[in-house]
């Protein structure tokens, strides 16, 4: 590992995998600019799902991250075991990468099928990776 940010949930590291290249990033979207995910939501392999960036926001701040970090919600779909896979641009370039779901209730309660009212789908920004990269290594 090179260099990780825990409240980010990005981290860089290194393999032995040659020939290889990373995806460029892509720090220029806005709100209604497409996002395409290609994962393996609970185990079904190859799940390509296309959707809009719906939003950028910050993360509260803490100790751990004083300014706190900068994610997104999507509308691409994925669940559990989509974690880490890309969220692309039209061209191909990383604009983040799931992080996390997190449900809407009508009322605070627990989720059942009559309280859900939507489902957000959080990616780690572009920026948040790029920033990283730009840390010292250890």
């Amino acid at each position: 590992m090179l260099a990780a940010n825990r409240g980010a949930d990005v981290a860089l590291l290194r393999t032995a995998a040659s020939g290889r290249r990373p995806l460029a990033l892509n720090e220029g979207v806005r709100p209604g600019d497409r996002a395409f995910c290609l994962s393996n939501p609970k185990e079904m392999q190859g799940f390509f799902s296309l959707g809009h960036v719906s939003r950028f926001y910050r993360q509260r701040a803490g100790a751990k991250q004083p300014g706190g970090s900068v994610f997104l919600d999507v509308t691409t779909d994925w669940a559990a075991g989509s974690s880490g896979a890309a969220v692309l641009d039209e061209c191909g370039n990383a604009i983040g990468h799931v992080a996390s779901t997190r449900t809407l209730l009508w009322r605070d309660e627990k989720p059942q099928a009559d309280n859900v009212q939507m489902t957000l789908k959080q990616a780690a920004s572009a920026a948040e990776v790029r920033a990283l990269g730009k840390t010292p290594a250890p």
